[in-house]
């Protein structure tokens, strides 16, 4: 689900809801950068630096929740297997050295590029 948040956050997520709240599953964030080549947009980990993948808001902080496009929910499904699906070697302490996971890890610490489309 696509949901725009109070705060003007662009958020794409699986979603439940109940009457009061919404559960986000695999919840990112929606940047969208215009360039003289057109627009990028990025997908970044909503809430950087924590191990939870699911957050649970209040139904009153969405102004609105609808359906993505096609292509944003195959950009979503890609990103969140790079993102949250990523596999750490921790008996070495070393990231598996495929690049995309790689660039992950990156950009999950940095929370700036995390993919662009």
């Amino acid at each position: 689900m696509f949901l725009k948040l109070i705060t003007g956050e662009n958020i794409v997520s699986f979603v439940e809801m109940n009457d009061e709240y919404l559960i986000l599953k695999e919840p990112l964030q929606i940047f969208v950068q215009n360039t003289s080549r057109g627009s990028l947009v990025r997908l970044s980990q909503w809430i950087p630096f924590v191990e939870e993948k699911t957050h649970i808001i209040k139904r009153n902080s969405v102004l609105l929740i609808t359906n993505p496009e096609e292509e944003m929910c195959k950009y979503y499904l890609e990103t969140i297997s790079i993102v949250f699906h990523q596999r750490v070697d921790i008996e070495n302490n070393k990231i598996n050295q495929d690049e995309d996971v790689e660039q992950a890890m990156y950009e999950k610490t940095s929370n700036t590029n995390i993919r662009i489309h």
